[in-house]
Parts: structure tokens; sequence; C-alpha cells
């Protein structure tokens, strides 16, 4: 398990279509952040990502079950993990989703989970059947196998997927359109 930060509404660092923005006197890039946790298994068993967001009801999703959603919702005022949302992840979606694979595949209900010990992360995590290990410091860019390419795979994809959908609104045939204004939808 680990996490990672996403700004979600910044456009590639390589890119410029921002690049006036910059050198505006009291303006900021795009900082809308959310918090991905990232868990999976060596033989590729992916849990549903938790996402940690700052607002619980964004307008976005009103009048939608977030319990639907591809992603296991919380929230934290900063978009940041918190050891109560640590304790969340693992209670109500860790262990529900690890269960629920293990009983697909007869297998009993015995796991390693490898963390690392980052200040927002509960150390008091506790399940019968579960072993948690907790990363060095200073080793989680090395050993932490969702640093391995997993989490960077993934935010290339999202990267990806939002630059074939700014050329896909660029290709349709609008004659008042503006990359600025979608990219700040």
């Amino acid at each position: 398990m680990d996490k990672t930060g996403l700004f979600w509404k910044r456009m590639p660092s390589r890119t410029f279509l921002f690049k006036d923005e910059l050198k505006k006197t009291g303006f900021k890039a795009h900082k809308d952040r959310v918090t991905l946790i990232m868990c999976g298994n060596a033989a590729g068993f992916m849990i549903k990502p938790g996402l940690i967001y700052k607002s619980k009801h964004p307008r976005a999703l009103k009048n939608k079950n977030k319990a639907l959603l591809p992603v296991y919702w919380m929230n934290n005022s900063k978009a940041w993990i918190t050891k109560a949302l640590t304790i969340e992840w693992f209670l109500h979606c860790f262990i529900l989703h690890v269960k629920l694979y293990l009983a697909e595949k007869g297998l009993p209900f015995k796991v390693l989970l490898l963390m690392d010990c980052a200040g927002g992360h509960a150390k008091n995590l506790e399940y019968d059947g579960v072993h948690i290990e907790f990363l060095s410091p200073n080793t989680t860019s090395l050993i932490q196998p969702m640093d391995q390419g997993i989490i960077r795979a993934f935010k290339a994809l999202c990267t990806r997927s939002t630059m074939e959908g700014l050329i896909a609104a660029l290709d349709d045939d609008t004659e008042d359109f503006s990359v600025k204004a979608l990219a700040q939808l």
C-alpha cells in the first residue's frame, strides 16, 4: 500500500498551454489535489483505490451514490491522509476487498501488508490474519512495490487521458474554443 498526491487540474509541465499564467502577478497555477491510496498484490490484483478529496459532498457528485464510484471515497479538508483515514481505509476497503479476493481464490485469510512509516499512517492497525510490516524510513522509493512503477503508470495514464480529451475537443468544429477554458472546467 502506498499513497500519492495527484494534482488533477494541473497540466503537464512539458506543455506550453499555461506558460502565460505563470507570469501573471497574483495568479497561482492549478493546485487542486487529491490523495490516492493504491494497493495490490504481486499477482496483479489491485484493490479499489482510496481517494481523499477536500470536500465530503462535492458539487459534481451531488445526488450520486459514492459507493458506486470506482474509488473508495474519503475526505479531509487538505486532501491529505490521516491516521483516522488510514484506519477507515484499512477496515472498510482493504479488509473487505482482500477477503472477497481470497474467498474467490479459495485461499485462507492470511495477508502481509507493506506500508511506509509516513506520519499519516496509523501504526496500531490490527486484524486477525493480517500481518503489517512498516518499511524503514528513506527506503520506500527503493523497495516499495507500489513505487516501482504502478503509481507512475497510473499518473501517466491520467495525463494521457486528459490530453486525449483535450485533443478530441480541439478536433471538434467549434469556433469559440479555448483550451484554457476547457482545462479550468
